[in-house]
């Protein structure tokens, strides 16, 4: 087995058995690492790298936007929602005019969203604590 095979096992074993707040940051790391690979893509001026690393990270975005179930968190789950269709509306803005600047606040605001959700993720629940 080569190790890229190997490696694509491993990933395929860990996306398999995770829970749903881990699959929300594996999610988001994805995400975050295809906006710095259209970053890099635009600072050097090669197409070939941005326009994918943007399509994989709007279908991100819009994997995100799917798991909100605005049932179950309410006012938490519209302002997502309305946060992912903006960050979409942004990166399709950003394929346009290749906006490094307008790309690096978008990618922060994801990065600091992700962190969120894992500091969250780490807190014991009451059940655990009781």
């Amino acid at each position: 087995m080569s190790y890229q095979s190997a490696a694509h096992s491993y990933r395929e074993t860990e996306i398999l058995s995770a829970s749903p707040a881990r699959l929300l940051i594996i999610t988001f790391d994805f995400l975050l690492a295809q906006l710095t690979r259209a970053k890099v893509g635009i600072e050097t001026n090669r197409p070939e790298i941005i326009l994918p690393a943007l399509d994989r990270s709007r279908q991100a975005v819009g994997e995100l936007l799917a798991s909100v179930d605005p049932t179950q968190s309410g006012e938490l789950a519209h302002r997502l929602i309305s946060l992912y269709a903006f960050v979409l509306s942004e990166l399709v803005d950003v394929g346009r005019t290749h906006d490094v600047t307008r790309l690096e606040r978008n990618t922060a605001l994801m990065r600091e969203l992700r962190d969120a959700f894992a500091a969250a993720g780490e807190r014991p629940t009451h059940a655990e604590v009781a």
